[in-house]
């Protein structure tokens, strides 16, 4: 094949390059690379969406808390994210050759969910018919940066509730609080709101102690549950600093119910 040819062929391939290692990155998750960089992943992949969800809304925890530095917009810390799932993994792991209850149901109820937003559409906003078709442009530069960055899809159109509605989603966990609060400023959206998921009185705790250890709570709620439940039990451990190490330090809280 003659140089000048080959030469072309490339050009003409570079667009097509770039989009596809863009897509890549912004498809890829967190612990794909962990796998890649330290083994196999100790979670089943049945239950990697829901501890993925307990990393993420960890590390939005640690965001809140002013524990992690400042992140872009609405991302989740990276690095907080990558490492509560590392320890949630661990803790799986050692869970599995303890004669304990089965907690692998135990998360971080989904409140606010970390992936949609419902938004309520302006009337007269000039990108209402394209949402209601749903198409993701907009006149408006910023929005258009903001649906790019999270690969967003524009779902469930409606009217119902009197004023127009859609439901924005992202592929991947994101700070949806920062999210909405960011698009309640943009002209043409009247509100924006996440959405409460499962709720009650599941709960993760993670707090790292002054030696580098992560105390790890695992909560389950029972009994009457409106929406808060009226008994909690805890089941307790300890993570050493940088080590597989775990240690069950108890339970703690209302007695488990009976089965």
């Amino acid at each position: 094949m003659p140089e000048v040819l080959r030469i072309l062929i490339f050009i003409l391939l570079i667009p097509f390059l770039i989009s596809t290692g863009c897509k890549a990155r912004i498809k890829g998750n967190s612990t794909d690379r962990l796998n890649s960089a330290g083994g196999k992943d100790p979670i089943p992949e049945q239950l990697r969406d829901a501890y993925r969800h307990d990393a993420a809304a960890l590390a939005i925890r640690d965001l809140n808390a002013g524990l992690t530095e400042p992140v872009s917009v609405a991302d989740i810390p990276r690095e907080a994210y990558e490492n509560h799932y590392k320890r949630l993994g661990i803790l799986y792991a050692f869970l599995q050759k303890e004669n304990l209850p089965d907690l692998s149901g135990i998360h971080i109820d989904k409140k606010p969910d970390l992936k949609s937003v419902i938004v309520t559409i302006a009337p007269d906003a000039k990108f209402r018919e394209r949402w209601m078709k749903g198409f993701t442009s907009t006149e408006n530069l910023y929005l258009n940066q903001l649906i790019a960055k999270y690969d967003i899809e524009i779902k469930d159109y409606s009217e119902a509730s009197g004023a127009p509605q859609v439901r924005l989603l992202s592929p991947e966990n994101i700070n949806t609080t920062e999210f909405a609060r960011l698009l309640r400023g943009v002209s043409g959206i009247r509100g924006a709101e996440t959405i409460d998921g499962k709720t009650g009185g599941n709960n993760i705790r993670s707090n790292k102690k002054p030696g580098g250890e992560y105390a790890i709570s695992l909560i389950r709620g029972h009994g009457i549950c409106k929406p808060e439940c009226e008994f909690q039990t805890s089941w307790n451990f300890l993570i050493q600093a940088g080590t597989k190490t775990v240690t069950y330090e108890g339970m703690t809280g209302d007695p488990p119910p009976a089965k």
